[in-house]
Parts: C-alpha cells; structure tokens; sequence
C-alpha cells in the first residue's frame, strides 16, 4: 500500500515528508486566484448543466473539461483552472496556498504540499494518465496515510 502512495504520489504532483522553504502568497496573487475561480464558476456553469461549485461534482466535470479542451494550449486557460482546482482541494481539505520553491502551492499541512497548477497543466499536456479528479480522489487516502506515519 505504502509502495503503491508514494508512486501515486510521485506521479500526481505531491509532496510530503520535508520541509519545504515556504512562503505565503501575496495579496495580489490571492485576488487573481479568486478572480479566476469565480471565473470559472460564471463562464462553465452554464456548459456544465449545473452551477460550478468547489466540490467533488464540479472537480469531476472540470476534469472531463480538461480532456475536452486538451488541444488549446493557452497557459492563460490552464492557470484559470488550476485556481478553481485548487480552490476545491482548500475548500474541501484545508490547507493555504503558498510558494514552495517559487512554485504556487497548496499546504495543506506543513509537509504535505499539493501543486495544482502543475497537475492541471500536466493533465492538459499528457491527458488521462495525469488526471486532476484522480489526484483528487487520491487526496484523502493520501493524507491519511501521511497523518499515520
């Protein structure tokens, strides 16, 4: 189990077990990531079928929305959704965005760092193999074990 989490967690863009050099993100970065949100939230619900929130339903069709729109290759775009993304991940996990290594981050603890605008722009790049709602579904578990060690 613990063999088949760390290659999960190599493979999704987590990183547990040290101490990362961390600083909180500033105030203007804060606002664009929360522009970005309710960006996402007004321009897709309608797309959706259902208003966008920052929960599993909405991490589902955001991931659906990703392997739809795999061929527009707008960093503008991936960095919108990779705000909503990581969002949902506070809004249902905890944790406060920061930068890691000049890296916007998530702490959701001070040793189990997320990375979701590296996920979703991996997801955009490489597809299905890199599934943001399959690093969301991993997060519970994940953390988890992290917490037991």
């Amino acid at each position: 189990m613990h063999r088949i989490l760390a290659s999960l967690t190599a493979t999704l863009g987590i990183r547990a077990k040290r101490k990362p050099a961390v600083a909180a993100i500033g105030d203007e970065q804060r606002a664009a990531i929360d522009a970005n949100t309710q960006l996402v939230i007004g321009e897709l619900s309608a797309s959706a079928g259902f208003t966008l929130a920052l929960d599993h339903q909405s991490v589902v069709w955001i991931d659906g929305f990703i392997e739809r729109s795999r061929h527009i290759d707008i960093d503008t775009l991936h960095d919108i959704i990779a705000s909503f993304y990581g969002s949902a991940i506070i809004a249902i996990y905890g944790g406060q965005w920061i930068i890691e290594s000049g890296e916007t981050a998530i702490a959701i603890e001070p040793d189990f760092i997320m990375y979701p605008f590296s996920s979703v722009a991996k997801h955009f790049t490489a597809g299905r193999d890199h599934s943001v709602l399959s690093l969301f579904n991993g997060i519970e578990p994940m953390l988890a074990s992290h917490r037991a060690q």
